[in-house]
């Protein structure tokens, strides 16, 4: 359970309550891309509650802590309009592109956590669909930030509805890329803070192993090498 993921004989109570947090990360999934679908602005969920339903054995099996929002930079400023439209709050005052310069943060590729004003969950609006430190440059993610990336989109079955994220191949490159950036930032760390602990990224991992375990037909390993 420490890792985020569990068993369910184990940790029953945990597993039950759990379930019920995803099922509500999960309505909140849908209300989004309802409205974002209306309005015809491309939009992308992904990680943690999109792989536990996409792809994990049991939808209580993986803990979930937000949920992974990602739009093109052209459209950011609609994105939190309407994210606000929905109930989500900064500071306890629904978000709104008038602001957004509050929201961005300095050590992170996602503006500043947004929280449902009634069930508290939380939200991260990306800006780089990465895992980036501060101690990264921007700069070397200039492939994943140009327009050919949001060419493609996958749309994929959630309980009964249709749920927009990455194609395949994109989907398990940024998983991967999100380990190995954990993995090197970890290390980087302990190197610098030799009394630091590294945290292994286990969830991360075996994010990645139900993915294949899934896909493992669809995936171009040239296009992810490509990458």
């Amino acid at each position: 359970a420490s890792h985020g993921i569990f068993d369910q004989s184990a940790y029953p109570k945990e597993y039950i309550r759990q379930k019920l947090i995803n099922n509500l990360y999960l309505l909140h999934i849908y209300k989004i891309q309802q409205a974002f679908a209306q309005r015809s602005i491309p939009h992308y969920f992904f990680k943690g509650i999109i792989l536990l339903y996409d792809v994990y054995p049991a939808q209580k099996q993986r803990q979930c802590s937000d949920i992974d929002f990602f739009v093109p930079s052209m459209f950011l400023a609609d994105a939190v309009d309407i994210l606000g439209e929905l109930g989500f709050e900064y500071n306890n005052i629904p978000v709104s592109h008038h602001c957004i310069d509050q929201y961005y943060s300095t050590s992170s590729t996602h503006l500043r956590p947004f929280y449902h004003y009634a069930t508290k969950v939380m939200l991260e609006l990306h800006t780089l669909p990465v895992y980036c430190s501060c101690e990264d440059s921007i700069s070397e993610f200039h492939t994943l930030s140009n327009d050919s990336i949001y060419n493609d989109y996958l749309t994929i079955l959630l309980g009964n509805r249709g749920i927009t994220t990455f194609t395949t191949n994109k989907s398990f490159f940024l998983l991967l890329l999100h380990f190995a950036r954990h993995i090197a930032y970890d290390v980087t760390h302990c190197i610098m803070e030799p009394e630091s602990i590294i945290h292994m990224p286990v969830k991360t991992l075996i994010d990645c192993y139900y993915f294949y375990l899934k896909y493992s037909n669809q995936i171009d390993w040239l296009e992810i090498r490509s990458e």
